[in-house]
């Protein structure tokens, strides 16, 4: 077998098993391409803390194609009535988590988006646009638990990993000559295709399995773990029949990811009364107001700014 198949398999076998967090040596997976060891996990938290500084001074920054300068900002909902209410259901989702020791966080950002994503290391955000959408606690809680889940299976911790492993191997293949730099390089884009497709549909499956997991173990019923994919399939899917009804394309189709909750909570017997929609309905109501005032959308920023705020950030985490 070729050296090229090799290593592909053993980059297959990488993306697709429970890696723990942590950091390994590139001898153990490829018969000896270099042996750097990569702690990823301080990466990541670095990382996450870059960006929780950033979110703390001004909210957040990302690029964006339909801004006339390139980038936006995301700003910060500085509100503390809804940061109190979302880290009310956010604080006993994350103490389900088996990385208790982590310093979870968790920001609002002023961004009409139906989102929520995490950087790892115990940070995630929520879009305000989220909030607005969901029309019960549960389905909140479920993408809050969701995004917890990532980091429970150390999701970017696994991502970095890979990554840096197929750098490394094309880095070291063109400076030892081995193979010519456009087929090195195409190599490496055709592994990362596979990587970005496969390894984060499973991830979307594992932390959607957490949800069945925290809520059983939270007050929350644990009939009521489907709730996320349910929001999902009623904003995506009703109005793209002939799409996958999927948030992103990198994501599993969101029935299959509903099939799958369902059969999983299916498991459980216990059941658990409604949450009150009373305080849900408040938080809604006081992050509308709080929009209403300030504005709600993003803004656009020039990239010699995003890139002094971004360099600040770094300075401060």
């Amino acid at each position: 077998m070729k050296r090229r198949e090799l290593l592909a398999g053993s980059i297959a076998t990488i993306l697709a098993s429970n890696l723990r967090a942590g950091s390994f040596s590139l001898e153990d997976v490829s018969g000896g391409l270099g042996g750097v060891t990569v702690d990823v996990e301080q990466q990541v938290a670095a990382s996450a803390g870059v960006q929780w500084a950033i979110y703390q001074a001004i909210g957040g920054i990302a690029a964006e194609p339909s801004s006339p300068t390139g980038y936006v900002l995301k700003r910060k909902v500085a509100d503390r009535d809804v940061d109190r209410q979302v880290s009310a259901i956010f604080e006993p989702l994350y103490r389900t988590s088996s990385r208790i020791d982590l310093d979870w966080r968790i920001g609002v950002v002023n961004d009409p988006a139906i989102n929520a994503y995490t950087y790892g290391a115990g940070v995630v955000f929520i879009n305000s646009g989220l909030i607005l959408a969901c029309e019960k606690e549960e389905e909140l809680a479920g993408v809050i638990a969701h995004e917890i889940g990532h980091v429970d299976y150390a999701h970017a911790e696994k991502g970095t990993a890979a990554r840096q492993l197929l750098q490394s191997f094309s880095l070291q293949e063109m400076a030892r000559g081995v193979r010519p730099v456009d087929e090195v390089v195409s190599f490496l884009a055709q592994l990362n295709g596979i990587a970005y497709k496969g390894y984060r549909r499973l991830n979307e499956h594992e932390a959607d399995a957490f949800i069945v997991r925290a809520f059983n173990e939270t007050d929350y019923d644990v009939h009521q773990s489907s709730a996320c994919s349910e929001m999902m399939l009623r904003m995506f899917g009703k109005h793209q029949p002939d799409q996958l009804t999927c948030l992103f394309r990198s994501h599993p189709d969101t029935l299959e990811r509903l099939q799958r909750v369902r059969s999983i909570q299916a498991t459980y017997s216990n059941r658990r009364p409604p949450r009150a929609t009373g305080d849900f309905a408040e938080l809604k109501e006081r992050l509308t107001v709080y929009l209403q005032r300030e504005g709600h959308g993003l803004v656009a920023l020039e990239k010699a700014t995003a890139n002094a705020i971004y360099q600040a950030a770094i300075k401060a985490a």
